[in-house]
């Protein structure tokens, strides 16, 4: 699914001017809690599609989320 979405923004013009430039995506971390109840990280999984597709490398262990937040729904 990453690469699908990573594909689909670098067909963008504007979008593929401003990816390409990026060395480093840094996805946000889940808290422990939320990541158990998931069992994996969309953000990790969106971050290591576009770092294919856009040949950046994909840090997912650079953050640490401390605290568990609601999410903004």
């Amino acid at each position: 699914m990453g690469r699908i979405l990573g594909d689909a923004l670098t067909e963008r013009p504007a979008c593929r001017r401003v990816l390409h430039r990026a060395g480093l995506i840094v996805p946000v971390p889940l808290h422990q809690t939320r990541y158990l109840e998931r069992g994996y990280n969309q953000s990790t999984m969106l971050g290591r599609g576009l770092g294919q597709v856009i040949g950046a490398e994909v840090e997912s262990e650079a953050l640490l989320r401390e605290r568990a937040t609601r999410s903004p729904r």
